[in-house]
This record gives C-alpha cells, structure tokens and sequence, in this order.
C-alpha cells in the first residue's frame, strides 16, 4: 500500500534512513561510493511507498538519504 507523503514528514525520512541502513554496506563511508545500482532500487523503493509517480524529487530523496 502506498502513502502520500504530505502529512507525513517524519516517516517518510525514517524509511528513506532505514532503506540506507538495510541495502548499504555499513563499510561504505561515503555516499558517493554506493553504487547507482544500489541508490536507484532505494529510490524505486521509495517511488513504490509513497506513491511518487516521477523522477523529479529523485536527487533531494537520494540526498537525505546519504545523510544516515
């Protein structure tokens, strides 16, 4: 079931944040080194939960997601 993401602010970083935790070898330092593989399936996977129908927010989403 997908969720929009108005309203829903602090969820919807917490998933991105565990997303990161769960795919990315912990050894990987820098968010530049993960592979774009990996950083697109994160993305499809956010598209997925929240109902995101285009790419336009991909770089901000991704971005948050290097902060873990």
């Amino acid at each position: 079931m997908s969720r929009p993401i108005v309203g829903c602010f602090k969820d919807f970083k917490s998933y991105i944040k565990a997303l990161a935790r769960v795919n990315v070898d912990i050894n990987i330092d820098d968010w530049k080194k993960v592979p774009e593989s990996l950083k697109n399936t994160i993305w499809e996977n956010v598209k997925k939960e929240f109902n995101l129908i285009d790419d336009k927010k991909k770089e901000l989403v991704l971005k948050v997601t290097g902060m873990r």
